[in-house]
């Protein structure tokens, strides 16, 4: 069977100085193929609405589009559902194949919002609808929107982010669209990563049709689900892109369901002691994923070798441009992320202080290289929103938004 899913890695430097300590980067690419056409997977969904009275008017009546959309989208293999939170949690639409869209849109306008969050309460109603039909035949994902602070059931951030990774390891990703100003970006972003799923901030109600869209149409293409990359062998300094696993002697990454044409993009920085001469093991990548058409475990294993010498070919090699690339857009969300801390603190002199002086250093690459460019523009976007009178509005948000995508290789 031909694979679906490529594995690549590429070092910033593959030559270096033996009998010297060494710092470098690895960069891991998983890429779904693109297919041009392929029998694909049924969806087996539940949409987790906030109908508290905060989303009433627009936001309720561009949710109702967004569905409307997503129901026409759908196929009656596939299976939906739609769960209505507020202080109560209400089945709207329990699991069913979708052979009636007129009556499930007509269901759909008759939502109206009340109440409080019971952010919690909804998710778990989702997800226990969803677990009706669960298994390898089905992409299975519990899509939630939200815009308000959780205040009913679990309120806990850590508690919230728990229950979307015990749903995950169930084989359910758990996607989160935060709404407006008043969500908290940071527990939906933490809940979207333990739930193995997205997360997109919508800060006009009328982009929720389009993000809902974005939502399915990658469902509607995944090649891989359960995907999972472990790196064996290799002392990990810092991993940027996903949170890790740590277990003895390597490293666990649990990463969202893979799209066809997608590329998934990590980046490991990691120490070695000095080397003797000679080739040296450094690395063992094995990534284990469900493939999307027969439905059968994959395992992919790549060994990563680096070489240790003396001489100008292992003292003065160049860095790899495609992993400095990523190093840099990597710096760009570490530098975002301290202008943020420092915006949280009331400094904005300072936090907008220090993304200029990441911006200088960073503009001479940007003249060669297109994805430094994009994160410079994006950088140079970031430093209207550390303004004091909007930051903890919309501004947070946005800056947030912007390294998140930054992270997770999105566009």
């Amino acid at each position: 069977m031909t694979n679906r899913i490529e594995l690549a890695a590429v070092l910033d430097r593959n030559k270096i100085p033996a009998g010297k300590e060494h710092t470098g980067y690895l960069l891991i690419k998983i890429r779904g193929i693109a297919a041009k056409k392929s029998k694909r997977l049924p969806l087996n969904l539940s949409f987790v609405l906030d109908r508290s009275g905060s989303m009433e008017g627009d936001k309720l009546e561009y949710t109702k589009q967004a569905l409307a959309t997503c129901i026409n989208n759908l196929e009656a293999k596939d299976i939906q559902s739609l769960v209505l939170f507020d202080d109560q949690v209400e089945v709207l639409m329990p699991p069913a194949h979708l052979t009636n869209k007129d009556l499930a849109k007509q269901m759909i306008r008759q939502v109206w919002a009340r109440g409080l969050t019971n952010l919690s309460g909804g998710v778990s109603r989702g997800a226990r609808l969803v677990e009706q039909n669960l298994g390898p035949e089905y992409v299975s994902r519990i899509i939630v929107l939200t815009d308000g602070q959780a205040n009913q059931g679990i309120t806990d951030p850590a508690g919230l982010t728990k229950l979307a990774a015990k749903i995950s390891k169930k084989g359910i990703g758990v996607t989160l669209i935060g709404v407006g100003e008043d969500f908290n970006e940071e527990l939906l972003m933490a809940m979207a990563e333990g739930g193995r799923g997205n997360f997109y901030y919508i800060e006009e109600p009328d982009q929720i049709p389009a993000i809902f869209e974005q939502e399915l149409h990658g469902l509607l293409q995944v090649v891989g689900q359960n995907l999972e990359l472990t790196v064996a062998g290799l002392n990990i300094k810092t991993a940027f892109g996903y949170e890790p696993v740590a277990e003895e002697g390597r490293l666990r990454f649990l990463l969202p369901d893979l799209y066809s044409g997608e590329e998934k993009i990590l980046l490991l920085q990691f120490t070695l002691p000095a080397l003797s001469p000679g080739e040296h093991k450094l690395a063992v990548l094995q990534c284990k994923y469900l493939d999307g058409e027969s439905l059968e475990e994959q395992t992919l294993t790549l060994p990563v070798d680096i070489y240790s010498g003396e001489g100008e070919e292992y003292t003065g090699q160049a860095p790899d441009l495609e992993v400095q690339s990523q190093v840099c857009r990597y710096q760009i969300t570490e530098a975002q992320k301290e202008a943020m801390a420092r915006a949280d603190a009331g400094e904005f002199t300072q936090a907008k202080s220090l993304l200029q002086e990441t911006l200088e250093e960073m503009r001479p690459l940007a003249e060669t290289d297109g994805e430094v460019a994009e994160g410079i523009m994006m950088m140079e976007s970031s430093l209207e929103y550390l303004q004091e009178e909007n930051y903890h509005k919309s501004g947070r948000k946005n800056l947030n938004y912007a390294r998140y995508k930054t992270q997770k290789n999105r566009r």
